[in-house]
């Protein structure tokens, strides 16, 4: 599917333009009348572009994403349950943008959904879904953040950012290991192993950071 044909069904979330970018999907879906799931669910996203313009100011890039999959996904509605295979995103770039009235352009981007009306009757305590993550992985992916708001202005650029996350999960007193490195601007290094868990919210990582010049 080439994304900037179904603009107009994009359009009412997006406070932007989808410029570029092919979606593929695949899916399984085995139904019987003692359970029901779909399995596998594969997602491919390539050369994503997507722009936005604020005030009338010249139209800018925010998002860029040379390839993005999430493969491997099972999704069991009687058991609430939602397993994510693999989740990989290489070439991916990001630009923030405060200006100097500390508006966020990119959290600008998205247009929220209308609020459908209160339901009549609050969850049970074990409506909740489980999610589990079985691997994440960033490969050479970059953030660029602008503050116009701070004088002088600052600048700060993310890097090189590669990742790895196995084991994540919703489920209470469950942690998944994680791996994070990435360069700092032109010469700093950052980088954390170690462990992270969901419910509660608690880390255990090993940090190591060096040159990181954090002046506007």
């Amino acid at each position: 599917l080439a994304l900037p044909k179904y603009m107009p069904y994009i359009q009412p979330y997006l406070n932007g333009r989808v410029t570029g970018g092919s979606l593929d999907l695949g899916a399984t879906l085995q139904w019987s009348q003692a359970d029901g799931r779909i399995d596998p669910l594969t997602v491919r996203l390539s050369d994503l572009r997507v722009t936005q313009n604020h005030d009338g100011a010249p139209e800018k890039e925010i998002i860029a994403i040379g390839r993005a999959e999430v493969a491997g996904t099972r999704i069991e509605p009687d058991r609430r349950t939602i397993t994510f295979g693999r989740v990989s995103t290489e070439d991916g770039k990001v630009w923030v943008e405060r200006d100097a009235e500390g508006r966020i352009d990119l959290l600008g981007a998205l247009r929220p959904p209308a609020a459908d009306a209160p339901p009549t009757q609050s969850p049970g305590p074990n409506s909740a879904w489980k999610i589990l993550l079985t691997e994440l992985s960033l490969q050479n992916c970059a953030v660029a953040f602008s503050d116009l708001q701070a004088q002088p202005p600052a600048r700060i650029e993310l890097n090189q950012i590669s990742a790895t996350v196995a084991g994540l999960s919703t489920e209470p007193e469950t942690h998944a290991t994680i791996a994070l490195k990435l360069l700092w601007s032109e010469q700093g290094t950052f980088s954390a192993d170690g462990t992270l868990g969901v419910q509660p919210l608690a880390a255990d990582l090993k940090i190591a950071a060096k040159d990181l010049d954090i002046r506007p």
